[in-house]
């Protein structure tokens, strides 16, 4: 009976991060329309915080998919921006992800986020070894309407939100690239997303 509630509890909250993770994944319209109305109030924030609070709304779903995260944070970096629209792309990301790891048939499968100062810039990498994405539509995933994905599953709107919120309304940067690089002594390819923001101002 203990390891049954045990079992249960662990449930409900695999549950509960999953229904959250839905409802950031089905606000994606609704934000859209949020983006041209212009109504969003910027705040300054800790992007370490909101990177593990995205984490933790994933965890179950990247429990069930197999998927380490590896970290390398650096915890006193603050953005002026929104924070909900960069839970938005950071979830989308991940998604993308996921997508690229049951599709390729990754059996094991790692995603690394970085974060660090570079030229007085604030510098997020997100890469997994899903291997990258084919040189035939690389260039056009920030496209409106562009999918991979099967009509029923997605818009096309998600990534091309997240270059308009970037570079229009957080007067930054998005782009993409793959990559051949070296983890735990074996060779992987994959895709890293680069988004690059002003620091928040002291």
């Amino acid at each position: 009976e203990i390891l049954s509630g045990l079992v249960g509890s662990e449930m409900c909250k695999e549950t509960d991060n999953i229904l959250i993770n839905t409802k950031y994944l089905s606000d994606t319209i609704d934000n859209f329309k949020h983006f041209i109305k212009e109504d969003r109030v910027e705040t300054s924030f800790n992007l370490d915080e909101n990177i593990n609070k995205n984490l933790n709304i994933l965890k179950g779903s990247l429990k069930i998919s197999d998927i380490t995260t590896i970290l390398d944070l650096n915890t006193n970096l603050k953005i002026y921006g929104y924070p909900n629209e960069l839970t938005q792309i950071f979830i989308n990301i991940i998604n993308n992800s996921k997508d690229a790891f049951e599709s390729n048939d990754i059996k094991e499968r790692y995603i690394f986020i970085s974060s660090s100062i570079v030229n007085d810039k604030l510098v997020i990498k997100i890469k997994d070894n899903a291997n990258g994405i084919s040189e035939e539509i690389i260039n056009k995933i920030f496209e409106p309407y562009f999918t991979t994905k099967h009509k029923s599953q997605g818009t096309g709107l998600g990534l091309f939100m997240a270059y308009k919120i970037i570079t229009e309304r957080m007067n930054g940067k998005i782009f993409v690239k793959n990559m051949t690089f070296e983890y735990d002594k074996k060779t992987f390819i994959g895709a890293e997303f680069n988004i690059i923001l002003p620091i928040a101002k002291k």
